[in-house]
């Protein structure tokens, strides 16, 4: 019985592997960067008030 349960876990576990990478290339520079970078700015600034970046 647990080796039956091993080989699912590990046939289960090999083919998730294989769809999980085109799942995680979901990238969208347009929008993943942008909403990215706009959060990273706004942390910098309530971390750092006295050095606060602006909008360019």
């Amino acid at each position: 019985m647990q080796k039956r349960f091993k080989t699912l876990f590990f046939i289960f576990s090999l083919s998730w592997s294989f769809t999980l990478p085109g799942q995680s290339l979901a990238y969208e520079p347009t929008s993943t960067h942008a909403g990215l970078t706009e959060q990273i700015v706004e942390f910098y600034n309530l971390s750092f008030p006295e050095k606060k970046i602006t909008k360019q």
